[in-house]
């Protein structure tokens, strides 16, 4: 369930469009993994264009997870850290990350399929 939303000020455009935003993805997957334990199948990764207005940081970045014994707030520290450091040196700007854990009793998820 991890999901790390990139939310990415529109200035940032040409430098987005000039990196391969997969390689991007599998580096903080493995962040993921590595840091919350997380299963690869189910991180998510979605790269917002919005526009940030009142902010020096131009990127903003959310990760979200279910909460577990062994994600303590050194770990949460420790993957946005990393991600955060990632962004630093491809992009070259400020980066605002903040994480939250998420009570499993209080999820409802759904996935619907086109059929084919």
């Amino acid at each position: 369930m991890p999901s790390l939303i990139i939310y990415f000020d529109p200035i940032l455009n040409n430098k987005i469009q000039e990196v391969d935003l997969t390689k991007i993805d599998d580096i903080f997957i493995k962040i993921i993994i590595k840091t919350l334990k997380a299963k690869e199948e189910k991180c998510q990764i979605l790269w917002i264009n919005s526009k940030i207005n009142t902010s020096k940081y131009k990127v903003y970045c959310e990760l979200k997870f279910r909460e577990t014994d062994y994600r303590d707030k050194f770990k949460k520290k420790e993957c946005l850290n990393q991600i955060g450091k990632v962004i630093q040196r491809k992009f070259n700007v400020n980066v605002r990350l903040r994480a939250f854990a998420i009570n499993e009793t209080s999820i409802t998820a759904l996935d619907l399929k086109t059929i084919n």
